[in-house]
């Protein structure tokens, strides 16, 4: 699984709408390959993930900025370091949008309470953008790309919510 999430994430983070149709299969067989994960996955199916991802922002921020694989690094106000990787940071006018992705197996309600256990890691993540940026932090989400789902996460101790389907 390690694996196949590790191919899934680099071709959500190299993917560009600005590739032609050929191009990004074969970057999505070549990562496949190359992560020896070929057989769990099709190169269509990782287009298919990543074209719905598009749609789903494209639907609720028009005309948005993605910042992929934006390294973060700051001293958070209780004195904690913070270093990280924010996989998908989208930049719309009202604010910015924080999505991590993550390529864990099962139905919607397991990956939803899973997907819960990372809110304090979006949560530090989204506190450090918005003290660099002084922009606001209009919500963070676990994108599913096996499962097709995308689950809003809340502040730690708040839960989630799973929005099917993207």
């Amino acid at each position: 699984m390690q694996a196949l999430g590790e191919a899934v994430h680099a071709f959500l983070a190299a993917d560009r709408t600005s590739l032609d149709r050929q191009a990004r299969v074969e970057m999505a067989a070549g990562l496949l390959a190359r992560w020896e994960v070929r057989s769990a996955l099709l190169p269509e199916a990782l287009l298919a993930a990543s074209d719905a991802l598009r749609a789903w922002i494209d639907s609720r921020w028009p005309g948005a900025v993605w910042h992929r694989e934006v390294p973060l690094s700051a001293r958070l106000p209780r004195g904690t370091v913070l270093r990280g990787v924010a996989d998908l940071v989208v930049e719309s006018d009202d604010g910015f949008v924080l999505v991590d992705h993550k390529s864990f197996p099962g139905d919607l309600a397991t990956a939803t309470e899973r997907a819960a256990t990372f809110a304090g890691q979006l949560c530090a993540y989204a506190e450090a953008i918005a003290r660099a940026t002084a922009r606001t932090h209009i919500g963070s989400f676990i994108h599913l790309p096996i499962s097709g789902a995308v689950v809003e996460l809340r502040p730690p101790g708040a839960g989630a919510s799973g929005a099917p389907g993207q």
